[in-house]
């Protein structure tokens, strides 16, 4: 079994099920385009649990599938199914929060490992592209 291939799979569902979530709360609530600026809302927070996501998937599911053809070798076989924890906790952590001005733990705890995820990843490639 290649964990980057069933990480990067496990992503993109994540991904699709948040897309769902926002098209069936625009429906139910008739809105489009955009959100009401009520950050409590669950549109909103599903928009911004959407976005969020997309915008991490597009750096980090090209360089788990790098990872998964050539020197997987040089991250622990745990790294990309923390990767996929830690995206989908992130998310839980906007849906679940009361308060959008007030980080739930799980998106603080997922902030920063997000944050060490991206530096590990830069630091392997560029081992790689050093030699």
């Amino acid at each position: 079994m290649n964990l980057y291939l069933v990480s990067v799979a496990l992503l993109i569902l994540h991904f699709a099920a948040l897309s769902i979530l926002v098209s069936v709360l625009r429906v139910r609530e008739r809105t489009m385009f955009g959100s009401s600026l009520d950050i409590q809302s669950w549109l909103y927070r599903s928009m911004r649990a959407q976005g969020n996501a997309a915008e991490y998937l597009a750096v980090i599911v090209p360089v788990l599938l790098f990872f998964s053809v050539a020197h997987g070798d040089l991250l622990a076989w745990w790294f990309a199914p923390l990767v996929v924890a830690t995206r989908v906790l992130h998310s839980l952590g906007i849906l679940l929060a009361s308060s959008m001005s007030k980080p739930h733990v799980f998106r603080a705890i997922a902030g920063g490992v997000t944050y060490f995820i991206l530096i590990r990843m830069g630091i392997v490639l560029m081992t790689i592209a050093m030699g």
